[in-house]
């Protein structure tokens, strides 16, 4: 057998890479992965190391990781290491690897975060279920209401920021409303329908596809789910010839 393996030698180690506790949070100029209790910050073109944020508590290994829209913050999700005690979410700046505030309230992991552009807030689930919704300006949370019936483990929003969807351990991902559309019956955070899966897996790390007409829900199987989204306009021309007696 030949050692050509031998040829190589290690100039160095960086560690713990990414970890399967959180997801890869990625945007065109950096990559973020979570390492344990701390984060990496990659160049997205060369994958070379440019920035390292120190967690500080080795038993509170990241779980959740999403970076803003303009890409300069990074909101962290942590867990804690005794049961029953507040986690937190910390919200860095990815420039110079510092924390700006953190924001306290969930009361278990965090799996799951996302940034709404339109309105500077940040959305949240923790693992009981309750999704929160914090306020970029005051910094403090302004909205809350269960997501899921079964332990959350993911949310997703859209790119348009009108719908949020929540993974859980069992087969229903719920669909919630964001925004508060004029001359309809729709109100902001009110649920909008449920998508049911064909397995009980739970969900991981949801994302739209790049023209928002497809949602993937992956699971730990070898099944992926796509979900397709459509307008009511789609089914329009199909509905015209129905009739509509009472």
């Amino acid at each position: 057998m030949p050692r050509s393996y031998l040829r190589y030698v290690s100039r160095g180690c960086t560690g713990v890479i990414s970890a399967n506790e959180g997801n890869i949070a990625r945007e065109a100029v950096v990559v973020c992965t979570p390492a344990l209790e701390n984060v990496h910050i990659f160049d997205a073109a060369t994958m070379a190391i440019v920035g390292f944020i120190p967690g500080g508590n080795e038993l509170a290994p990241v779980t959740a990781l999403q970076t803003s829209p303009a890409g300069d913050q990074l909101a962290v999700g942590t867990t804690v290491a005794s049961g029953g005690s507040d986690t937190d979410i910390v919200v860095w700046v990815v420039s110079t690897q510092d924390a700006q505030y953190r924001l306290r309230g969930h009361k278990s992991a965090i799996p799951g975060l996302a940034f709404l552009e339109e309105t500077k807030r940040i959305v949240s689930v923790a693992g009981d279920g309750l999704v929160k919704v914090w306020d970029h300006d005051v910094r403090a949370c302004v909205h809350s209401f269960i997501g899921a019936s079964s332990q959350a483990t993911s949310l997703c929003i859209d790119a348009m920021e009108t719908r949020l969807v929540v993974g859980a351990r069992d087969n229903i991902l719920k669909v919630y409303n964001l925004q508060e559309k004029e001359g309809t019956e729709e109100e902001a955070f009110a649920p909008h329908g449920t998508l049911e899966r064909q397995n009980h897996r739970p969900v991981a790390a949801m994302r739209y596809n790049p023209s928002h007409t497809l949602l993937a829900p992956p699971t730990g199987d070898r099944v992926l789910n796509l979900c397709k989204i459509s307008s009511w306009d789609h089914f329009a021309d199909p509905l015209k010839g129905l009739k509509t007696d009472p």
